[in-house]
């Protein structure tokens, strides 16, 4: 049976500081109903303050300008008239306030957070949806676009719904300690790189909710995405969702005022994922091992997220990738180097060794014995022993890969997330001397 959606509701904040934080006090455990705001003020509370924005005093116009900032969209036909009329110093006055709102979002709306489902394993999606009702007179303006239908597979809208709101989110970890937004990079595809730039402009994507409407916003894979808020280790996560409007006058940013809070919504992480994942500083490792008279070489996943290794090799880089081995023999001041061929002609085919890095898997990238290896790098037998070194370069990315496919549909094929870089393994010491085992080479 699908588990409930958990649901926690907040409303936005346009009353002053103090009363904001007696209604909070006053207000019962989270729950699926919105705390009641303040009743909006009446037409003649809005034109009487209005007119204030012309009072000789300037203490007074500040105080009416302060009140129709914090009334927000209830005011705003009588500001707009205010702006278009003569009375010159409350028209600056309006017209500057119109301003201030036309660049803020959700001012006057109630904002509720769910998650769906509860409870997950940490490489198991999550589902985080964001409702947005307008109980204003005027349209609502929220930062996303008007469609938020997605394809399931299509990385770019998974990507820019995640821009659109994740500077509002805050995630907990059950330790306490705030979890980082985390991404893939941008360029390993082209609709990905495009959704970021639309988010980067001068004119990022909103759209209006009507008076007594609502907006539903659906976050997918909101911890396992390409843009994501990783979920690692077992236990609760708490989300919240802020917004506090930068004012001109920053007194009425400091007091809240348009402030707009959800939250928390809580989401159980049942199974922890593997340690090395946990603690892991960089994507992928690569190991080299020795066992008996043969050395195997392997790329090991400390990322979150599947990613692809290119393991044609050859010297066009951007297509092909390198293995480098290493070999210092014991008193030697310099290596000498080992770069491996393709063996087949079949391995100049890159579609065909593009292999799948699951996370917290490895894929075995090499295997070479040790005699072929010595031979192929001319060290003599007679060293005693010899410090081994691997070194994997790729920097053809999954653009390069695409634009160089000739056969129908095999651009399509390649996956976004290719690893680019180099690795480099820890030295491996190995003995030298004359070895029973028949020499062989055996590539993945």
């Amino acid at each position: 049976m699908r588990s409930p959606i958990v649901v926690l509701l907040a409303t936005v904040s346009l009353v002053s500081a103090p009363e904001r934080d007696a209604m909070v006090q006053a207000a019962p455990a989270p729950s699926t109903v919105p705390v009641d705001r303040s009743d909006p003020p009446d037409a003649a509370q809005i034109r009487r303050t209005v007119r204030e924005l012309n009072h000789p005093s300037p203490e007074r116009r500040q105080a009416a300008l302060r009140r129709l900032a914090e009334w927000g969209p209830f005011a705003f036909d009588a500001l707009r008239e205010a702006a278009a009329g003569l009375e010159h110093e409350s028209a600056l006055a309006a017209r500057g306030l119109l301003t201030e709102f036309e660049s803020a979002i959700l001012v006057g709306g109630q904002v509720s957070l769910e998650v769906d489902p509860p409870a997950v394993a940490w490489n198991e999606p999550v589902a985080l949806v964001v409702r947005v009702k307008n109980p204003t007179p005027a349209p609502l303006r929220v930062p996303w676009p008007a469609s938020t239908t997605q394809p399931a597979a299509a990385d770019a809208d998974q990507v820019g719904p995640m821009l659109d709101v994740a500077d509002f989110l805050a995630v907990i970890d059950p330790q306490g300690r705030p979890v980082a937004l985390r991404f893939e990079p941008i360029e390993g595809d082209k609709t990905v790189y495009e959704a970021v730039g639309v988010r980067a402009g001068d004119n990022p994507p909103f759209s209006l909710v009507p008076p007594g409407g609502e907006a539903i916003f659906r976050l997918r894979e909101f911890n396992t995405g390409w843009a994501r808020f990783p979920l690692l280790v077992s236990g609760i996560y708490r989300v919240t969702f802020s917004y506090q409007p930068q004012w001109k006058d920053a007194s009425w940013t400091a007091a809240g005022f348009g402030r707009v809070q959800a939250g928390p919504v809580s989401i159980e992480v049942a199974r922890s994922a593997p340690q090395a994942i946990c603690d892991a500083s960089r994507p992928v490792e690569l190991r080299i091992e020795c066992r008996g008279d043969l050395l195997s070489a392997r790329i090991v996943s400390t990322w979150d997220r599947p990613l692809h290794l290119n393991l044609n090799w050859g010297p066009d880089t951007a297509r092909h990738a390198e293995l480098r081995w290493s070999l210092t023999p014991a008193g030697a001041a310099e290596p000498t180097h080992w770069v491996p061929e393709p063996d087949s002609p079949g391995a100049a085919a890159w579609a065909d060794r593009i292999r799948r890095l699951d996370a917290g898997g490895s894929v075995e990238i090499a295997r070479v014995s040790k005699a072929v290896l010595l031979a192929q790098a001319a060290v003599p037998v007679f060293s005693g022993s010899c410090e081994v070194k691997l070194r994997y370069v790729n920097i053809a990315g999954s653009p390069q890969l695409r634009a160089l496919a000739t056969r129908p549909g095999a651009a399509s094929a390649i996956p976004p997330s290719i690893y680019t870089g180099a690795l480099h393994s820890e030295p491996l010491r190995i003995d030298t001397g004359p070895s029973g085992v028949p020499a062989s080479t055996q590539s993945p």
